[in-house]
């Protein structure tokens, strides 16, 4: 413990709601809150501290999704200001990525509709190396109003799509094509959001 924990816990005082990272069994570290109360002697002598912890895993993954959606919600008040408040489409663009790298993505992509299609605009990527390959991506497989899932999904719907956690089953699902599969993976994603600004 920090040495102001082992001073409150030494003045027979008890430490509730004390957070930390655990490791279990296989490896994988889950976070805990602990209730810690210290243990005397006979003599009123401080010997130690018993600790009770509970898991609260689910509750902080709850607390990133909030924090994510909070970030999230400012993106899009920002880009959809950014967008209407000028003619100059392209600057703008650009602005709301500058914005959205690195404060809430690693990866942002931005298309608009235009004559009925879905344009990309700006392909951005907190690492330039990477975002070669985004812009391969995106030239090989533009995104089409009438994808059933993705962009042309969320323009159609105005439903935005989140994924917390994205594996290799979905990647499997979702893309068919193995070098589109293998460009995604090179990527190394963990999670994606698509939104609309509508």
């Amino acid at each position: 413990f920090p040495s102001h924990d082992m001073i409150q816990l030494r003045k027979g005082q008890k430490i509730v709601d004390y957070e930390t990272v655990r490791i279990r069994k296989d490896g994988t570290p889950f976070d805990v809150s602990m209730t810690i109360s210290p243990m005397k002697d006979t003599d009123g002598n401080f010997v130690g501290a018993s600790a009770i912890a509970r898991d609260i895993t689910e509750r902080k993954k709850a607390e990133l999704e909030n924090k994510r959606e909070l970030e999230l919600q400012t993106f899009l008040a920002t880009a959809s200001q950014e967008l209407f408040a000028t003619f100059d489409t392209e600057n703008a663009v650009k602005q709301i990525a500058q914005f959205a790298i690195p404060n809430i993505a690693d990866w942002l992509q931005v298309a608009l509709v235009e004559d009925g299609e879905l344009k990309v605009k700006a392909i951005s990527h907190v690492d330039k190396e990477k975002e070669a390959y985004v812009k391969k991506l995106s030239q090989r497989y533009p995104p089409n109003l009438d994808d059933e899932d993705g962009l042309g999904q969320v323009v159609r719907t105005g439903k935005s799509i989140m994924i917390s956690q994205l594996t290799n089953e979905m990647l499997e699902s979702r893309f068919p094509d193995e070098t589109q599969r293998q460009l995604l993976r090179s990527l190394q994603l963990t999670s994606a959001v698509i939104v609309t600004g509508k």
